[in-house]
């Protein structure tokens, strides 16, 4: 169990390593996106969105 000022999770003992690696994949992930956001890049740009609506006409 991990409590913090959001809320808890229960994590099965045999999945916390699964869970760990995808938070800090995530952690990560959000950090490279919150540089990337800083240095004036578009989050329609960063997910993809543009792409999206471009190819779809």
């Amino acid at each position: 169990m991990v409590l913090d000022a959001d809320g808890g999770v229960v994590v099965a003992r045999d999945r916390v390593a699964d869970v760990a690696a995808a938070a800090t994949a995530r952690i990560e992930r959000e950090s490279g996106l919150r540089a990337r956001l800083a240095a004036g890049a578009h989050s329609y740009d960063l997910h993809g969105m543009r792409a999206e609506d471009e190819s779809a006409g």
